[in-house]
């Protein structure tokens, strides 16, 4: 029996934790897209969906709205299930970090606003499946 296993690391703000109207609004969509993107099995790239690319420029402009700047290079980033984690992790299970995943090199991580910099925090996981 084989296993695959793994280690995720994002910078970005844990969306669960958002309190802006505006940005909230947005993201409760992308929620309930999502959620019938997992019901068609259809969840594994979500950025890849038709409708990704308008709502999620909808989201950035909502923090716009809120004086916080999205830096270029972020994306949605899936947290996992709880049954496909083998520990506990800070980070909870089944939400989305708004950021970006650290899996480049230093001297590639984006420009940052400091008014990202400053709602943004170290977010990791681990998952088996």
């Amino acid at each position: 029996m084989s296993m695959e296993a793994g280690a995720c690391v994002a910078y970005g703000i844990l969306m669960c934790d958002v309190t802006h109207k505006e940005p909230v609004v947005v993201y409760e969509e992308f929620l309930e897209k999502a959620a019938n993107a997992k019901k068609a099995d259809a969840f594994d790239d979500i950025t890849t969906h038709d409708w990704y690319p308008e709502l999620y420029a909808r989201l950035v402009e909502a923090f716009a709205l809120n004086r916080l700047v999205v830096p270029d290079a972020a994306c949605l980033l899936y947290t996992g299930t709880e049954d496909d984690r083998p520990a506990r992790c800070e980070t909870p299970a089944g939400e989305w970090v708004l950021g970006f995943g650290l899996l480049q090199d230093p001297d590639q991580y984006p420009v940052m606003d400091e008014s990202f910099k400053k709602e943004a925090r170290w977010h990791t996981w681990v998952w088996m499946g």
